[in-house]
């Protein structure tokens, strides 16, 4: 099983030299075959189960309005995932970083606001509805290096998302709370490129890599959209333990739900054992990464089987280059995955003297006992 996984990694992209280098004990990665949970798990008295929580209020958090994922592949996280868990207080403008498994703040600071956060694979996007602006902040020393206005006339969410065709720019999603629309703004321009209505009362959003989920506080349940049509495609209801969501973040494999609602808390819900979706899920992490000619490239890729039962899957790979020409595509080979089985690895490969530009990964799994797919991307940039 472990020398087929390696192998459906190792890729030959065009202009790359792959020498594979793989230390998993120096990484901390691992193969994980349980249902693992780390730190305290919630005990819900109600008919949702999420599978964590934190107690944000016992971390000294109020208001709690906003909430994204770090995604660093690294650093392991609840139930499989990698990377930390970032929160917004809107009362107090300022936001947390928080070591899931530890339940512990790592970092803080101020913000220009904290009505809507996303991860953008460098920075922290951070949302103020009062002037109606997102900022890029460094999420190291809590610096703005950059704003622009919203395309929403009273934001709350923001994430951001690869585009579906890699030749795009990057996209922000940003749920409008008066109109109840979503708007799909290019990148730090002010600018819509497509809109769709939500479910009404939108008040934050997050992608999961393939669609994305907008939270509604009137109907305390968020909403899956398709991204090319805006059709609705699935909820998750999360009354009965939070009743008035604020916003939610996906770490890769699980669904993050936050409120202020009761001295503040963070949920993490498993989208399969609630609502029969994402059997299998694929996070290749981090989400961006910066390199230059003789650098070395890393990604990791994680993958996990929801099921109480163990799945087969096809699992594939495949890289473009900025216009949106794809260079390879490697597999889809066939894998079984043991219940609750995850699996992570380290792509390792040396950057060439190539001209900078982009490069796009996506992994992408194919449930084929259910039908079902799921995906997410990566992007590299080769820099001057």
């Amino acid at each position: 099983m472990k020398k087929m996984m390696l192998a459906l990694f190792v890729l030959a992209l065009t202009g790359f030299s792959f020498a594979q280098e793989i230390d998993v004990d120096r990484n901390g990665l691992h193969d994980v075959t349980g249902a693992i949970v780390e730190g305290q798990s919630y005990v819900n008295p109600y008919a949702e189960a999420p599978v964590y929580t934190i107690s944000l209020g016992g971390l000294g958090i109020q208001g709690c309005n906003s909430a994204t994922w770090e995604c660093d592949g690294k650093t392991k996280a609840a139930n499989g995932a990698f990377g930390y868990l970032w929160v917004g207080d809107s009362w107090n403008g300022i936001v947390y970083k928080i070591d899931t498994v530890a339940q512990a703040v790592v970092n803080s600071f101020g913000v220009p606001g904290a009505d809507g956060l996303g991860w953008d694979g460098r920075h922290l996007l951070c949302v103020s509805s009062a002037t109606n602006t997102v900022s890029l902040v460094d999420p190291v020393s809590g610096a703005v290096v950059g704003s622009a206005p919203v395309t929403a006339g009273w934001p709350h969410g923001i994430c951001w998302k690869v585009a579906q065709t890699p030749s795009l720019d990057q996209y922000m999603w940003e749920p409008d709370f008066n109109t109840s629309i979503i708007d799909q703004a290019i990148y730090f321009t002010g600018t819509s490129a497509f809109s769709f209505p939500g479910p009404g009362t939108d008040i934050g959003s997050l992608a999961d890599g393939w669609r994305v989920w907008i939270s509604s506080f009137g109907a305390s349940t968020y909403f899956q959209y398709d991204v090319a049509s805006g059709a609705n495609i699935g909820s998750l209801n999360v009354g009965a333990v939070n009743g008035n969501p604020r916003d939610g973040t996906w770490d890769g494999h699980h669904l993050w739900d936050v409120t202020w609602e009761n001295n503040s808390w963070a949920w993490q819900w498993d989208l399969y054992q609630e609502i029969g979706t994402y059997i299998v899920t694929i996070a290749p992490n981090p989400k961006y990464q910066g390199v230059r000619p003789g650098d070395r490239v890393t990604i990791y890729v994680g993958i996990k089987n929801h099921a109480s039962a163990s799945t087969q899957f096809k699992a594939k790979l495949e890289v473009y280059n900025s216009l949106g020409s794809l260079v390879i595509a490697q597999g889809p080979t066939t894998v079984n995955l043991a219940a609750g089985q995850v699996l992570n690895y380290p792509w390792v490969k040396p950057v060439p003297n190539v001209a900078p530009g982009l490069f796009y990964v996506r992994g992408v799994v194919y449930d084929m006992n259910n039908n079902q797919i799921h995906e997410d991307w990566s992007v590299i940039e080769v820099l001057p």
